[in-house]
């Protein structure tokens, strides 16, 4: 299985509003599709975790998502 978390107000691209979700695993897959199946396409993303390490989404977008993998997903930072 595959947790993803919607951190801050991210909870409003998820499926049904939830802050997480648990997906089905069947094999390795990249981020991207992982991310396309509940309907996000990275735009709208400020920044990812992956297993609590920062991923560089403009060149690690393809990295393969493995069993047990915890995606958390959080909104862009503005301020001023």
């Amino acid at each position: 299985m595959i947790t993803i978390k919607f951190a801050s107000d991210m909870y409003v691209y998820a499926p049904d509003k939830k802050a997480t979700i648990v997906l089905p695993f069947d094999h390795p897959q990249p981020l991207r599709f992982i991310l396309g199946s509940v309907g996000l396409t990275g735009a709208e993303i400020g920044f990812v975790l992956l297993n609590n390490q920062m991923i560089n989404l403009s060149k690690d977008f393809d990295i393969l998502i493995q069993d047990n993998d915890l995606i958390e997903l959080y909104p862009f930072i503005g301020g001023g």
